[in-house]
């Protein structure tokens, strides 16, 4: 072994991993980290911020008020030692068997350290978009059928609205039918 870190996860040197940035200042370059995806874009800032929780679908629903399924949720899995990053509607289950089939191996839901470690992101803020590693992003085909969606946008409190469209080109994912019933 090389000592290099797994591909998507990052580096020793990386100061969010040791844990040198205090949860503040992570979380705002988290929320940069999205606003200048979408800006690299030419999408301008759709960065949002609430005083209340985002963190679950229910949340994010309640507070942008739209429905639970225009809540484009991020659920990371470890496959090995490689992060593969799932947007499927807040009202439904990734299917953990169609993800293995999707995949070819083993899969489950990634801890907590193993999220920051691979996204930058703290879980409840997770986005699609702006990570600071390399991951695998699938997107469930249930979200097409909705005309906007409302991502994590790097914090607890932070979404952005994008079309489907949007979404998939700039995650640069993969569509598969990977929900429960879907």
């Amino acid at each position: 072994m090389s000592g290099e870190p797994p591909p998507g996860v990052p580096g020793e040197l990386d100061p969010v991993t040791r844990g040198e940035l205090d949860p503040v200042t992570r979380g705002e370059q988290a929320i940069a980290r999205v606003r200048e995806a979408l800006e690299r874009a030419g999408l301008g800032d759709r960065v949002r911020t609430y005083p209340a929780s985002t963190a679950t679908s229910e949340q994010a629903a309640q507070a942008v008020g739209c429905r639970v399924s225009q809540i484009a949720k991020s659920v990371v899995f470890r496959a090995g030692e490689r992060a593969c990053l799932v947007v499927a509607p807040g009202d439904r289950r990734v299917s953990a068997a169609k993800l293995r089939a999707a995949l070819g191996s083993k899969v489950s839901v990634a801890t907590a350290e193993f999220v920051l470690g691979c996204t930058g992101f703290e879980p409840g803020g997770v986005s699609p978009l702006g990570h600071q590693g390399a991951l695998r992003v699938m997107i469930d085909a249930a979200l097409l059928q909705e005309p906007a969606v409302w991502i994590a946008a790097g914090s607890r409190w932070s979404v952005a609205r994008l079309s489907p469209q949007e979404l998939i080109a700039l995650s640069g994912g993969q569509v598969l039918d990977l929900s429960e019933g879907g």
